[in-house]
């Protein structure tokens, strides 16, 4: 398993849950509180350095509902499995979740800049005189 670096531990910061003032409202959106639970679950896999179970519970926490701080760590979990147009774009819907002074986002941003010099790149220029609605196949 890859050495955890001190990013890990700056992802822990967990999604925030709107709770509401009575027990019915709480439970309103389920999806909400079991995605927290999962985010835990795999924050806890990751600090006993189960990574597998931990990506896992990501995995299952953003099936639930979409949050910044699963998308953070699952970015990490598939750059480890070497997963990088994945984890590119988890970084980046990741990123677009948080506000720009969150914590998260200096550090986000150069793991991005870093997978972006190792994703390849294509540029396809069509003649100025391609018809519109023209069909390009890779």
């Amino acid at each position: 398993m890859p050495r955890r670096g001190p990013l890990w531990s700056l992802f822990v910061v967990v999604p925030c849950v709107v709770v509401g003032s009575t027990r019915s409202v709480a439970r309103a959106e389920p999806d909400q509180s079991d995605a927290q639970v999962l985010f835990e679950q795999g924050r806890k896999a990751l600090d006993r350095g189960d990574e597998a179970t931990a990506c896992t519970k990501f995995e299952e926490s953003l099936r639930l509902a979409r949050s910044a701080g699963p998308l953070f760590n699952l970015a990490m979990c598939e750059e480890h499995k070497t997963h990088l147009v994945e984890a590119a774009r988890n970084w980046r819907e990741a990123l677009s979740l948080v506000p720009p002074d969150d914590p998260r986002v200096e550090p986000a941003w150069e793991r991005l800049a870093a997978l972006d010099k190792k994703l390849g790149r294509l540029t396809i220029a069509l003649p100025v005189d391609t018809p519109t609605g023209a069909d390009l196949l890779l």
